[in-house]
């Protein structure tokens, strides 16, 4: 099963997630819009593993401790080369939640996991394989918190064509 682990949003967060993405539609030829039951912030990737594996993994969540239930969106960007890109919220990048990814990458560490060596850069992905019709410059916001539900370690299951992310351990906030 290919696992990651992630900061969910209330149900009043992910609304207010998907008006921002409804923004996107202005300015997208063709995009593949996330779910905003799939919204959340992706502390560390983890892949392919083992279901003799999974209760080690999930045990990882009861190690740690989220200091804030809410995190501030404060633009709109994409990663990407050539025509398709990744459309994102840029979360900002507050104390607490790098300390929180930090925590985790200790944690997996330990358990012979090898985290991502590029830079953590906290984001709610909101479309996927997007072709911009203009620039983005034009989605400005005003910057908003957000609240946290849980930090869970998820499953990305692929139905058919449709992607699900689903709780295989949660730690209510």
């Amino acid at each position: 099963m290919r696992v990651f682990y992630a900061l969910t949003f209330t149900p009043s967060s992910r609304q207010a997630i998907t008006h921002l993405q409804q923004k996107l539609a202005a300015v997208a030829k063709r995009n593949q819009m996330v779910d905003c039951d799939n919204f959340h912030i992706t502390l560390e990737f983890v892949g392919e593993i083992s279901q003799d594996d999974l209760e080690r993994y999930a045990n990882v969540i009861e190690q740690l401790h989220v200091e804030n239930r809410y995190v501030e969106v404060t633009s709109i960007g994409a990663f990407g080369r050539g025509k398709e890109k990744l459309i994102w919220l840029a979360v900002s990048q507050e104390t607490w939640l790098m300390e929180l990814q930090q925590q985790l990458a200790i944690q997996l560490a330990k358990l012979g996991f090898e985290p991502e060596t590029r830079g953590y850069i906290p984001h709610i992905t909101l479309a996927r394989h997007t072709q911009l019709d203009g620039h983005l410059e034009p989605l400005t916001m005003v910057p908003q918190q957000l609240q946290l539900d849980t930090v869970a370690l998820m499953e990305s299951r692929r139905d058919g064509k449709k992607l699900r992310y689903i709780p295989l351990k949660k730690l209510n906030l």
